[in-house]
């Protein structure tokens, strides 16, 4: 809601919606990631590079480690 009142798509200040609250809570939840993306460093395209880089090189790790085997 901030980066859409920031960048104009929605000019009122208005309150985060309860469901998208609880939507960012939990998919954030856990805290562990196999890579962060901030995207005001790159733009999409040089992302996509190093994400298809990661993907080819060693095994994602998150999952195990939410599965308790990591």
């Amino acid at each position: 809601m901030k980066r859409r009142v920031a960048t104009g798509y929605n000019s009122s200040a208005e309150t985060i919606p309860p469901p998208v609250l609880r939507w960012q809570e939990a998919v954030r939840d856990p805290g562990v990631y196999d890579l962060e993306v901030d995207t005001s460093q790159l733009n999409a395209h040089e992302w996509a590079g190093l994400i298809r880089q990661r993907l080819a090189g060693s095994s994602p790790t998150t999952f195990a480690q939410l599965a308790g085997d990591g």
